[in-house]
């Protein structure tokens, strides 16, 4: 049976196994598969965007999914320095949400902005936004 979803990870791996050249099981084989795989999920999503507006530029869809990418990448060095500095500790999972939490609060307002921009989305589906007050004092979603 198909599997749409399996279809990045397989090209990523073939691109890092066979293009690169890179061993199997390896960290960089691992990080070579999860930025194609985001890249390849933002190029998507960036495409479809255009091809509903070729005028507007859509920059931000794909950063978005980049950012997503090295945030699992930030949180493995973080999980790798926790273990050399000895905590071991079960209760760690939830800093791990915390973290989770705070990058997908961070990083998804540049996918979404591009989806208001395009008129996917409205506004005032999240009429306060802490991130938009932190970067840009823009406390209130724009409702025109």
């Amino acid at each position: 049976m198909y599997d749409e979803y399996k279809v990045p990870q397989t090209i990523a791996r073939s691109i890092a196994w066979d293009v690169f050249r890179v061993k199997k099981g390896l960290l960089t084989s691992r990080y070579i598969q999860l930025y194609l795989c985001f890249a390849m999920s933002g190029f998507f999503h960036w495409m479809a965007a255009k091809l509903a507006y070729p005028e507007k530029t859509f920059y931000n869809t794909f950063a978005g999914f980049i950012w997503q990418a090295s945030g699992i990448v930030i949180e493995d060095f973080a999980i790798w320095a926790g273990r050399k500095a000895g905590f071991t500790s079960p209760n760690w999972k939830y800093l791990g949400y915390v973290w989770f939490l705070v990058f997908i609060s961070w990083s998804a307002p540049l996918y979404f902005d591009d989806c208001v921009e395009g008129g996917w989305l409205r506004p005032e589906t999240w009429p306060v936004s802490l991130i938009h007050g932190v970067w840009k004092g823009e406390w209130k979603a724009n409702t025109v």
